[in-house]
């Protein structure tokens, strides 16, 4: 990625989502004019690094985009109260993710891990509010206060700009919304664990017993998917590791499915003993012969989007140039 390229992504980042596409347009185009009437149509790097220098880091021309007044935190106080927001989210979210492995693996909690989790979660609601509220109050007290911010700042220097492009950056809402999805299914699977299957009219629950032999790789995947996120959300960006963490995550979840379907089949001739209707029974076995491999056609054609777009996402002059020192192309 160019100079121009990243200094655009990281002020888009900054910005609703909503206009990030319209303002990125214009701010680079903008940007290229710029350095097309002052150093011409082959303006290097170093012309870039000038150009940005002389517009201010990324954080203050994203501040320039946003409104003006009617806000509830100013510019000021806005970066301390992101960055003791973002440490409280962590930190909550960090509390979430043991407390789930806690009340699912240690033994003195597993007779009532479905109310324990249920007591746990809305707890933790509750507090995570209280304390959003009162992060948000103190924070609005010392702007409306007047009091001004004084905090040391490095040199902006735009050859320290992330060198992200938009598919790697992750949603810190996204991240969240899973990690809390993740923990509401891991509570209804345990709630439901001895309910699930299928049921008779005499009262008969059969293929419970598959249900209940994989609960706990089930709730392993999700622990490890909860974790993964929970490392995507104060990273905000995807990295090789993790992209390598959630394909061994989605062979896992693969295993799993192998798993279940296996002990489906196994149970054809019970079914049919049990007086569940043949063709039912057929189309049950076909459904699990194949789930298996739908899901690894589903992660493998998740993987190739990846390499796809990671080949055709690659900066023109580098594959013009053979890896060349990148120059401007306006």
């Amino acid at each position: 990625m160019t100079l121009v390229d990243r200094y655009v992504s990281d002020v888009a980042r900054r910005l609703p989502r909503r206009r990030r596409a319209d303002i990125s347009r214009e701010l680079r185009s903008t940007l290229l004019d710029t350095l097309e009437s002052r150093f011409g149509p082959a303006a290097s790097e170093a012309n870039a690094a000038e150009v940005l220098q002389e517009l201010g880091p990324p954080a203050k021309m994203a501040a320039s985009y946003q409104p003006s007044n009617q806000y509830l935190i100013g510019p000021d106080w806005y970066g301390p109260f992101s960055t003791v927001l973002r440490v409280y989210m962590y930190v909550l979210v960090g509390v979430l993710v043991a407390g789930f492995g806690l009340a699912i693996f240690v033994p003195s909690l597993t007779t009532n891990v479905g109310r324990a989790l249920n007591s746990f979660f809305g707890q933790l609601i509750h507090i995570g509010l209280l304390s959003f509220g009162a992060i948000v109050l103190v924070f609005h007290l010392l702007e409306r206060g007047e009091i001004v911010a004084k905090w040391p700042s490095r040199p902006w220097n735009p050859l320290d700009l992330p060198d992200t492009r938009e598919r790697d950056l992750v949603g810190r809402g996204e991240a969240l919304t899973i990690i809390v999805i993740t923990a509401a299914y891991l509570v209804v699977l345990f709630q439901l664990k001895n309910q699930i299957g299928l049921s008779l009219d005499d009262g008969r629950l059969l293929l419970n017993d598959v249900v209940r032999h994989n609960v706990p790789w089930m709730a392993a995947a999700s622990l490890l998917t909860m974790a993964q996120y929970a490392v995507l959300l104060w990273q905000g960006r995807w990295h090789w590791y993790t992209r390598a963490t959630k394909f061994l995550c989605d062979a896992f979840g693969v295993y799993i499915v192998w798993r279940i379907a296996t002990g489906v089949l196994a149970q054809e001739s019970v079914l049919l003993d049990a007086g569940v209707s043949a063709p039912f029974v057929h189309l049950l076995m076909q459904i699990a012969s194949a789930a298996p491999g739908v899901a690894a056609a589903l992660v493998g054609i998740d993987v190739v989007k990846q390499a796809w777009r990671a080949w055709f996402d690659r900066d023109p002059h580098v594959r013009s140039n053979g890896g060349a020192d990148p120059i401007l192309h306006l």
